[in-house]
């Protein structure tokens, strides 16, 4: 009897301490909403054409779950909602014949249980046709996901870029990102380039769609990388914020007319853009001093921008040029004068009167020249006639060695 009562005390013991640990295991992962998606997955949809020219279907047919990482609710095809407000999907119309495909931007959208679809105007008529999003499922991704929180990052990817490649008028990526609609609570993400590009709601107005009142449209940007280092230490030694190296390992370069650059930058103005008022740059070196300068003369240098050319270690027998900064206004331009087009321009817009335009210092090494002019076209310097009389002189003033001299110039 005792072992009896032994063996019923051990069982019971067991099965609490089972009961204990079931309690202490963590709760099953819920199956929450995804706080990223891919655009392609809201690509999957396609409607086929039942009447030429009409685009009312049964009513189920015009809703699509994508299959994502996690639980995404299904979506209307032809139209979606922001801010209280409709916004319309690109469509495009896939046409039995290649040639009449298009995509087309939906004027209107009904949904019921019994039939759904849209009224566009289209550019062909359409007997047998497929259709399919407009976008390759990213405005539908866009507005889908921007109804929920926390932020959303619509992922785009290789075959979201081949999709788009196969869509009627082969529209570029780049437009497409541009007509999107949507809101600061979703980024597109690009993860086909390296760093991954984001790609920002700029704008705080929604738009209300083409040929509607509304206030401005804000767009997708590509958000600026940057880099924010803060330096405590009297002497931190050499510090950069973005260091760019390349280092070149074959026994001989020539690289024809390409170029090999260890940070570059680049800003396009495309054609059909004119330029009223702002600055553009395609690179900006600036220091933004408030504190006190102390520098003494070949102790230290703050300049807003460096150029430096190390020869340590080189031979130099070319003929062609060698520089420490090289401003080059290249490429094919206007053939006219411009005035106001310098291969440099220098200013000073404060109130403090600097002491030079251009300050010259050499050590050991020097120059030969102060300046050498290349001039095929005998527009910058004359070497033939004289100066004739002048009408108007003066003197540029100038320092050589510290001693201030002027140089005699005669119109």
């Amino acid at each position: 009897m005792k072992n009896l009562f032994t063996a019923i005390r051990n069982t019971a013991l067991v099965g609490l301490v089972c009961v204990l640990a079931l309690c202490a295991l963590p709760a099953f992962a819920q199956n929450l909403p995804p706080t990223w998606v891919f655009a392609r997955d809201y690509n999957g949809w396609s409607i086929v054409g039942q009447q030429a020219n009409t685009y009312t279907f049964n009513g189920g047919a015009c809703n699509y779950s994508p299959y994502n990482n996690g639980q995404t609710p299904p979506f209307f095809v032809f139209s979606g909602v922001q801010n209280t407000t409709t916004i319309y999907f690109p469509v495009a119309i896939i046409d039995a014949d290649p040639t009449q495909s298009e995509i087309v931007s939906p004027t209107a959208t009904s949904q019921t249980s019994a039939s759904c679809g849209f009224a566009a105007t289209t550019t062909h008529s359409h007997t047998s046709f497929v259709l399919k999003s407009g976008t390759a499922g990213l405005q539908e991704a866009v507005a889908t996901q921007s109804q929920s929180a926390p932020p959303i990052d619509v992922i785009l990817d290789k075959y979201w870029y081949q999709t788009v490649a196969a869509l009627p008028g082969t529209p570029s990526v780049a437009s497409i990102i541009a007509a999107l609609q949507g809101n600061a609570n979703v980024t597109v993400v690009d993860s086909t380039t390296s760093p991954w590009t984001f790609y920002n709601w700029s704008g705080g107005a929604y738009s209300l769609g083409e040929g509607r009142l509304g206030t401005k449209p804000g767009a997708y940007t590509p958000s600026t990388n940057t880099t924010a280092v803060t330096v405590s230490a009297a002497a931190p030694g050499n510090v950069r914020t973005i260091l760019g190296t390349m280092t070149t390992s074959n026994a001989s370069y020539a690289n024809g007319g390409n170029g090999i650059t260890a940070v570059r930058g680049a800003t396009t103005i495309a054609a059909g853009t004119t330029v009223a008022s702002g600055y553009i740059y395609g690179a900006q070196g600036k220091v933004i001093f408030a504190g006190t300068s102390n520098t003494q003369s070949g102790g230290g240098v703050i300049a807003g921008a460096v150029g430096q050319l190390d020869l340590t270690g080189s031979t130099i027998t070319n003929t062609g040029d060698t520089a420490a900064g090289w401003f080059d206004i290249g490429g094919t331009g206007v053939a006219a004068t411009v005035n106001n087009v310098s291969g440099l321009f220098i200013s000073n817009s404060t109130s403090t009167k600097a002491g030079s335009v251009i300050h010259v210092g050499t050590t050991s090494g020097g120059f030969v020249d102060f300046f050498w002019i290349d001039d095929t076209s005998n527009t910058l310097a004359t070497t033939t006639g004289s100066p004739g009389t002048c009408t108007n002189s003066g003197f540029l003033n100038v320092k050589v060695n510290s001693t201030a001299l002027k140089i005699p110039f005669c119109q």
